[in-house]
């Protein structure tokens, strides 16, 4: 049998790798997908030193959707690689127990030395192949990028409800009921509703229950059957609806059912059981939520076994969770899903329900180590989740105006961008009026909402009262200034930063609009370190800059400027075309007035 192909996005594994320098002689798990002959890999994570693989293995494993894996190894050496030393590493480090874990033929093996810049050379590349033992130079296909892959979310509310004598361990007993459950999961009991759809799917049932798909189908094809509904008028009053769009981010939403009739060969007449003494009813639900990320080729007739494996998975985590948190009464784990850095696969954390952000620091911390990210900022708290295109629907706020914009920057000249996501506020949201004053309170909300979105703080987006009241408690503002529509600047958005959200920063006085120009090094540097939403008032006018497009030899500089001032509906066509959200040149700013610039600084927290 041919030796697979491997295919590195090796954007992702450099990104984890710069956010974290792990020392020499540590190693990491590299994830991905095996398919087709072809090892994609998607990812990395460390696990430390090289004796801790498989303690780590089951730890990693936990936090992958379901159609990903630990595909291979990372490991940093001084010396250069070649098949000798792979193998003395192989032989070393992976152990008979470690081989059973992964579940495929071969590992890849990937060597970084420490010269090594943005590319992994392909001579670094190796397979080990766990049934022969034997090391070869992997075939590395740098022409092709990683597969795309299709997204499917699983949810349900499974009820767990027992009767149990007083002096019984409930957490005990409670666990051998999920235990029942995932039986109950495993056997021909669930059946996946793909949502908006009638396609019905079980495990090795496909054609049963559904005779529209064709047994050589694969998951693409499913997007065919999905509809949604027309969102004008005259199409909702006759009921029409449309196929669902595939462009951009696919994410195929699943509902997980049980049956509760079981086929004739496998019914049993009732049986009735009477037990004296007291006794107490326990109930609650388990709020399972799992993902499946696989190749959009991958056969059709497979998924519910996927989803099967991946929420069997959840619940033994969700178990797990409650074991290590519950005390007197049970604790609940509820998965959240995080795309940390943007970079692919998804990563499912299960946190336990009454317990806050600053009780699972360490855990968190130590999430962070495992996963290569940087421990300086927020990128697993509760608030950081990823939101799904259906988790979106309802939210009146614009997010991230900016992206799609068009910049024709000079030669030369590079970008410096707001880090994450914001929220666009602007005059007469909220049902409020407030044009002709409120802008610098609305460049304010804009900025609060960046560091809710980057989990900073759960602090909700202060109204334009209670930015007053607050300038009022800290002696900023006389008591007739809540209420009314008097302007602040720049340094009373510092004020409400710092008394709200315990966020300082700086302020950078301009003398006039004109001085504007020089500033392009000082501005880039705040993006690239902070990049926080700046807030920059003058004469009468405030705004919020999301980066600058600055030329380090010429000096040339263009502003991402966001307008407040804006009054329409929710529009980003006419947002953007209209220059309420675009890049704006020195002569944006008034020449002869002079301008107070509120810096926020990124807490070192996570």
């Amino acid at each position: 049998m041919a030796a697979p192909c491997i295919v590195i996005n090796e954007q992702n594994i450099f990104t984890r790798l710069n956010c974290y320098q792990p020392e020499n002689g540590q190693i990491g798990f590299l994830l991905g997908n095996y398919s087709k002959k072809v090892i994609t890999i998607l990812s990395c994570s460390s696990c430390g030193s090289s004796d801790s693989l498989d303690l780590k293995f089951s730890e990693t494993i936990e936090l992958l959707p379901g159609g990903i894996s630990v595909v291979g190894v990372l490991f940093q050496t001084q010396e250069d690689a070649d098949i000798n030393l792979i193998k003395q590493f192989c032989h070393k480090n992976v152990s008979k127990e470690f081989e059973s874990l992964c579940n495929t033929e071969y590992l890849v093996v990937c060597c970084v030395s420490e010269n090594v810049g943005s590319i992994i050379p392909k001579e670094n590349v190796f397979l080990y192949n766990l049934e022969q033992h034997d090391v070869t130079l992997a075939q590395v296909n740098a022409e092709s990028s990683p597969v795309d892959l299709l997204t499917f979310r699983i949810t349900a509310d499974l009820p767990v409800k027992f009767t149990t004598n007083e002096k019984a361990d409930l957490l005990s007993t409670a666990i051998s009921h999920i235990a029942l459950l995932k039986q109950d999961i495993q056997s021909d009991r669930a059946v996946f509703q793909i949502n908006n759809s009638e396609i019905l799917m079980a495990d090795e049932q496909l054609e049963s229950l559904h005779t529209s798909l064709e047994p050589n189908d694969v998951a693409t094809n499913i997007l065919d059957h999905i509809e949604e509904k027309v969102e004008d008028s005259f199409s909702r009053m006759k009921g029409k609806k449309s196929k669902k769009k595939t462009s951009g981010e696919q994410v195929v939403d699943v509902s997980l059912m049980l049956q509760i009739t079981q086929s004739p060969q496998k019914a049993e007449a009732p049986v009735a059981y009477y037990k004296s003494g007291l006794s107490q009813e326990v109930s609650f639900h388990l709020p399972v939520n799992a993902i499946v990320q696989t190749p959009g080729s991958t056969p059709a007739c497979r998924l519910a076994g996927l989803f099967i494996t991946c929420i069997c998975r959840q619940l033994t985590a969700m178990t797990m969770c409650m074991q290590k948190y519950s005390a007197n009464e049970i604790c609940l784990a509820r998965p959240y899903h995080f795309k940390p850095l943007g970079c692919d696969p998804f990563i499912t954390i299960l946190y336990p329900d009454g317990k806050t952000d600053e009780e699972l620091e360490s855990k968190r911390s130590q999430l962070h180590e495992l996963l290569l990210l940087p421990q300086d900022r927020p990128l697993l708290r509760r608030c950081n989740a990823y939101r799904f295109p259906a988790d979106k629907k309802g939210n009146v706020y614009l997010e991230n105006t900016h992206i799609g914009l068009k910049n024709d920057g000079s030669d030369g000249s590079k970008v410096y961008l707001v880090h994450g996501t914001y929220s666009y506020h602007h005059y007469m949201q909220d049902k409020f009026n407030d044009d002709k004053w409120g802008c610098a309170y609305r460049s304010l909300q804009t900025i609060v909402s960046w560091f809710r979105h980057q989990g900073y703080t759960d602090v909700p987006v202060p109204s334009h009262r209670v930015i007053q009241q607050t300038l009022v408690d800290v002696g900023d503002k006389d008591a007739n200034f809540v209420g009314s529509k008097k302007w602040i600047g720049s340094i009373e958005v510092c004020t409400v930063l710092n008394q709200l959200l315990e966020v300082t920063s700086k302020i950078m006085f301009v003398n006039t609009g004109s001085e504007m120009a020089n500033k392009g090094r000082e501005l880039a540097q705040h993006f690239e370190i902070q990049g926080t939403p700046i807030m920059i008032g003058g004469g009468v006018l405030a705004h919020t800059i999301l980066g600058v497009d600055f030329n380090e030899k010429s000096g040339e500089i263009r502003f991402l400027i966001l307008d407040p001032h804006y009054t329409g509906s929710e529009d980003i066509k006419v947002i953007q075309d209209k220059g309420w959200c675009g890049w704006k040149g020195p002569d944006f700013w008034d020449q002869n007035v002079f301008y107070n610039l509120c810096l926020p600084q990124r807490p070192k927290v996570i």
